[in-house]
C-alpha cells in the first residue's frame, strides 16, 4: 500500500522517515551511533489532538559547560603554572576546548516537536519540525490529524 504522504525529519543525531498511511504511522529511521529501526503506531488509539513542545537538547549545555571548564584549565597552566602555548598540554586543552564549543554549538537549536497522546494521555508519537522537509510540518501533523479523525468516524458508523 502506498503511504498517503511521507516526511523526512533531521535532527542531530537522528533522521527518520515517517509515512503516514490511513491506518498507521510507519517511522524508520537511525540515531548517531546506534542501528537502524523501524516502528509502526496505529492511529485508533491515539487523539486527533496535537500538543507541541519547543527544547532544545541537554547535549548543548553539556559542550558549552566543557568548554567552560576547559577555559579554566587553559588559563591555569598559562597562568600560574607558566606552561608555554607551545607546549602539548595547552594545546590539547585548547583543542578539546574548541571541539566541545562546537558540540555545544552544534545542539544549541531549538526545535518544535508536535505530539500525539493516546486515550491514555501518553505521549505516543512525536513529529520534529526540523531537516529537509521543515517547511511541510504543520502540513504532515494536520494530514496525521485528519487521518485519526476519519479513523474515528469510520469505526463510530461501523
Amino acid at each position: 500500500m502506498e503511504p498517503l504522504t511521507i516526511y523526512h525529519e533531521s535532527s542531530p543525531g537522528l533522521r527518520r522517515e515517517l509515512r503516514l498511511f490511513p491506518d498507521k504511522v510507519s517511522i524508520r529511521g537511525r540515531r548517531l551511533g546506534a542501528d537502524e529501526f523501524e516502528t509502526h503506531i496505529p492511529l485508533e488509539h491515539l487523539s486527533p489532538d496535537v500538543g507541541s513542545v519547543r527544547y532544545r537538547s541537554r547535549r548543548s549545555a553539556y559542550g558549552i559547560a566543557v568548554c567552560c571548564a576547559l577555559i579554566v584549565f587553559l588559563s591555569l597552566f598559562v597562568g600560574p603554572f607558566n606552561a608555554p602555548w607551545t607546549s602539548t598540554r595547552v594545546l590539547v586543552t585548547a583543542t578539546l576546548a574548541i571541539i566541545s564549543l562546537a558540540w555545544g554549538l552544534y545542539y544549541l537549536p531549538r526545535y518544535t516537536a508536535y505530539r500525539f497522546l493516546n486515550t491514555s494521555g501518553q505521549i505516543v508519537l512525536d513529529v520534529i519540525a526540523s531537516g529537509p522537509d521543515k517547511d511541510r510540518c504543520k502540513d504532515f501533523v494536520e494530514n496525521i490529524a485528519e487521518a485519526i479523525r476519519t479513523l474515528h468516524v469510520d469505526n463510530i458508523a461501523t
